[in-house]
């Protein structure tokens, strides 16, 4: 084991993130259901424990409002009014979003792993993607997993993930992921 930073347990494991881009006739189905997370009352909640995006758990984020956490997470404060604003315009009845379990202002915005921080801002920009059409398109998910699990790429290698489905896998390990029939 290589002391890389003073005082610190260095494990060298961090997170493996992807960005998944479904063929055009292609989507997750899923219900677009904001009450799910909007009260009656017109009321967003946000809480920390959806904003926070390390190497686990295992998860891959289909839904708006899990993809709308990780793009708070991945702009942070400065990219929150355009995701608050694509929120209001989005969200019929929205009257007002709230931050729940947030102590400081620093954490407000929750946290993308330091490996794959920036993985959406550049998966966005590579495909000429909007970040609307990103949170509320079921076409995209993003994958939560890390180096040293590999969920995803086993579930890839072993089949349970119908590869011929998938136009793009964009990941922080892209050579993890290069196959002919996925990687653009």
């Amino acid at each position: 084991m290589i002391k890389i930073r003073n005082g610190c347990f260095e494990t060298n494991s961090s997170s493996s993130h992807a960005m998944i881009m479904m063929k055009e006739n292609r989507s997750v189905p899923q219900m677009f259901t904001p009450s799910r997370w909007m009260d009656d009352n017109g009321i967003l909640s946000i809480f920390k424990d959806d904003l926070e995006f390390g190497r686990s758990p295992f998860s891959v984020l289909t839904d708006w409002y899990h993809k709308m956490c990780y793009a708070i997470a991945s702009y942070g404060k400065d990219g929150f009014k355009e995701i608050e604003a694509l929120l209001y315009k989005r969200l019929d009845g929205l009257k007002k979003i709230e931050f729940w379990g947030n102590e400081t202002e620093y954490s407000k915005y929750g946290y993308v792993d330091h490996q794959s921080n920036g993985l959406l801002q550049a998966f966005l920009k590579e495909y000429d993607i909007q970040l609307e059409d990103f949170i509320f398109n079921d076409r995209y998910m993003v994958v939560i997993d890390g180096d040293e699990y590999r969920v995803f790429k086993d579930m890839l290698d072993v089949g349970l993930i119908n590869e011929s489905e998938i136009e793009v896998i964009k990941g922080v390990y892209d050579d993890e992921y290069k196959d002919p029939q996925l990687c653009v």
